[in-house]
């Protein structure tokens, strides 16, 4: 997929809320996402999640490219983690579909094709489209009620 394309599939997703962006934004250097520390501070949420949560950050916003293999000894050192806890996250990355497993290779990233992306993006303008619908139903309704409308 074109890197343009690519840039704005993954900016166009809305898989993140505006914590994990302040959280990405709150992690990089002066250099950018290159410079993203993905070592983990012990917070309230369980470990995993922080795990999962930061390397789908990382692939979401370029840090690993599509197609690259994620070496499991250089992320448990990078992230300061077990394995096990890695594997666990990867698991779980893997389910959402942005890691693959590759038999006898382990894991890498995702590659979403041209076409993949072109669907993604009819499903979503038939969502926001349904979405804008129901808002302007409620809308009228509230309206009819005397009271404010959602948007």
């Amino acid at each position: 997929m074109p890197h343009d394309l690519r840039a704005e599939f993954l900016h166009n997703m809305e898989w993140h809320s505006a914590n994990t962006i302040d959280r990405l934004y709150d992690n990089m250097g002066e250099e950018g996402m290159s410079e993203l520390d993905l070592h983990i501070p012990r917070e309230v949420t369980s470990l995993r999640q922080q795990v999962t949560d930061r390397l789908r950050d990382a692939i979401l916003y370029g840090r690993f490219e599509p197609g690259q293999k994620l070496v499991e000894r250089e992320l448990c050192e990078q992230l300061g983690i077990s394995r096990t806890l890695l594997r666990e996250a990867l698991q779980h990355l893997q389910a959402e579909g942005l890691i693959v497993n590759v038999p006898h290779k382990g894991p890498s990233v995702a590659v979403i094709s041209e076409e993949e992306a072109r669907e993604i993006y009819q499903v979503r303008q038939s969502l926001e489209a349904l979405a804008k619908t129901k808002v302007k139903a409620v809308n009228e309704l509230l309206e009819d009620t005397g009271e404010y409308g959602v948007y």
